[in-house]
């Protein structure tokens, strides 16, 4: 699976948008829309990185009622 793949798995699996992954990994917003769309990609070190803060953070509450 290719990183663009994992990250927006991992950052819909927490329940949180781009904006606030972008926050969590430092980023702006464009940076993580050109990983997901695969445009651009991170040295190896940071994808690990980056996957990692994303797997350890808490699922965001639901809204659903």
């Amino acid at each position: 699976m290719s990183f663009a793949d994992q990250l927006k798995q991992e950052r819909e699996r927490v329940g949180i948008t781009q904006a606030q992954a972008a926050s969590l990994l430092n980023v702006s917003k464009s940076v993580i829309e050109k990983w997901e769309a695969d445009t651009r990609t991170p040295l190896d070190i940071t994808q690990e990185g980056a996957l990692q803060r994303l797997r350890t953070k808490k699922k965001a509450p639901s809204n659903e009622n």
